[in-house]
């Protein structure tokens, strides 16, 4: 899939025009929320699917949340379940890590 994004202001602005596009092109974005890029994922998937209105387009949004205030032995073993689930609706992976 070939995508210009043009010029972006921030990595919050590159997350939700990329959202935006990966639905454009009838994708589907699985995303996890509650730490990193999540929210300007979902507020851009969220923007397109309500401008665009489709039978289906709110399938095209599948969320998780990310566990932040658990244990390290259970974070690792949710972590590795989470990643498993949301994995098995992806055909692709796309990490975006911003620091």
């Amino acid at each position: 899939m070939n995508m210009v994004l043009g010029e972006v202001t921030s990595r919050s602005t590159s997350s939700h025009a990329l959202s935006q596009r990966i639905l454009q092109t009838n994708h589907k974005i699985v995303s996890g929320f509650g730490l990193g890029v999540g929210n300007a994922v979902i507020s851009g998937a969220l923007e397109q699917i309500y401008m665009n209105p489709r039978a289906n387009g709110i399938d095209q949004l599948i969320l998780r949340p990310f566990l932040n205030r658990f244990s390290d032995q259970l974070i690792g073993r949710s972590l590795a379940t989470l990643s498993e689930d949301m994995t098995s609706y992806a055909g692709i992976a796309l990490f975006l890590i911003w620091q």
